[in-house]
């Protein structure tokens, strides 16, 4: 059984040393990944009722991608399971974080401009 450490990000040098770059690389992609796939799965019922999801989807609820376009009239399966606003948003912050490093510069300044761009 191996227990879950938490660390508090001061500086991203210490977390390079503590950990190898490929390690960081894998946990930040993983994370990005996988708040998408969960947002995927969230969306269609973002702001349903338990009770609107289970006529919808059943008693377990949404239990898989629904691909329809279930945001308009015409609800044909295009076989695409869509994200929302908040994984955009993440991306974008993301973007930001990336290119203040890579450009030496503020973090905050950077990631507005990364929501402009």
């Amino acid at each position: 059984h191996q227990g879950i450490s938490l660390i508090m990000v001061t500086d991203i040098k210490t977390v390079k040393n503590t950990m190898g770059k490929s390690v960081i690389n894998d946990r930040i992609r993983g994370s990005l990944i996988g708040g998408a796939i969960g947002d995927a799965l969230g969306y269609p019922v973002e702001f349903l009722s338990w009770s609107n999801i289970k006529n919808k989807y059943g008693t377990t609820g949404i239990t898989r991608y629904d691909t329809t376009q279930w945001w308009s009239e015409d609800t044909s399966n295009n076989g695409v399971a869509i994200v929302s606003d908040d994984t955009q948003m993440t991306l974008f912050t993301a973007n930001g974080i990336l290119n203040s490093i890579k450009n030496k510069t503020s973090v905050l300044p950077s990631i507005c401009e990364a929501y402009i761009e």
